[in-house]
């Protein structure tokens, strides 16, 4: 697995704010965060995009079992080889779909290694029923042994689900067709870890900061088991996007870039060393 930067580091970066790592969601490609990344420049933050095992072309392992806490223990080794890492910074998390489950892995069993969690077009309840029988329906095939890849149908309905119906940029387009030529092993692996969701206990776990972003068109999770699930996390913050879908942060970058920066600066100031009382002689 590898990462992606936002541009070149310029002056106006903020290099006292944690370092922010973007994970992608299920059969997506790292350059769908590009709007984003793009958006976190213009306001001075460093972020990079990382890709999820399997998802890079190498797959030795990840075929044989695609599971969240060992994509979750990816991106921990991928932030440890880091420059943040040599400076001993913890990094502000961001999860999309898929990705949020394993960002939600990450900040659960690794709190030393992340400032603040912002999970996007998901919230750690299961799928809905209608999102499951809809994926396991177009791309129930992966799971045939041997599995088979998926069928273009299938593919098509994804994109235009996904992105909406007007053409895409050509390079992009490629990128989003790639994420679903994998061999179907990591395709099929990664797609049930994403159907089975956040596992129980890990809501309990996450005591950094976190935020959530869903896009009001979203119904990927019932907004039934949402609010209950936001009732049961007061402190956790909630973002509901007009105008946008599952892709909220492709559609309205702007949007995810203000809640991303916000929790970046608070959770840069809780980690702040706190001033000792003064004392009296």
């Amino acid at each position: 697995m590898g990462a992606t930067g936002s541009s070149a580091a310029s002056a106006m970066t903020d290099a006292c704010l944690p370092e922010i790592v973007l994970i992608h969601g299920w059969a997506c490609p790292a350059s769908y965060w590009n709007p984003l990344l793009a958006d976190l420049a213009r306001r001075g933050l460093r972020a990079r995009a990382v890709t999820l095992p399997g998802y890079d072309g190498d797959w030795s392992g990840a075929a044989e079992a695609w599971t969240t806490a060992g994509a979750a223990e990816a991106v921990a080794r991928l932030h440890q080889n880091s420059p943040s890492a040599a400076r001993r910074e913890r990094v502000l998390v961001v999860g999309h779909s898929l990705g949020g489950t394993v960002a939600a892995q990450l900040t659960a069993t690794r709190p030393e290694l992340v400032a603040g969690l912002v999970l996007v077009g998901m919230v750690p309840v299961p799928p809905a029923d209608a999102t499951r029988r809809r994926l396991t329906g177009l791309f129930g095939s992966l799971g045939l042994v041997p599995p088979m890849p998926p069928a273009r149908a299938a593919i098509e309905a994804c994109i235009a689900g996904w992105y909406g119906e007007a053409s895409l940029d050509p390079t992009f387009r490629a990128d989003v067709e790639a994420a679903f030529a994998l061999p179907p092993a990591v395709l099929y692996g990664s797609l049930i870890a994403a159907l089975d969701g956040v596992a129980p206990e890990v809501e309990c776990q996450i005591t950094a900061p976190t935020a959530v972003v869903l896009g009001a068109r979203d119904l990927t999770r019932e907004p039934r088991e949402i609010t209950t699930f936001m009732e049961r996390h007061p402190a956790w913050r909630l973002e509901s996007v007009e105008r946008a879908g599952h892709m909220v942060h492709w559609e309205r970058p702007e949007v995810c870039g203000d809640v991303i920066a916000r929790l970046t600066r608070d959770a840069s100031s809780e980690a702040s060393p706190r001033p000792e009382a003064p004392t009296r002689e």
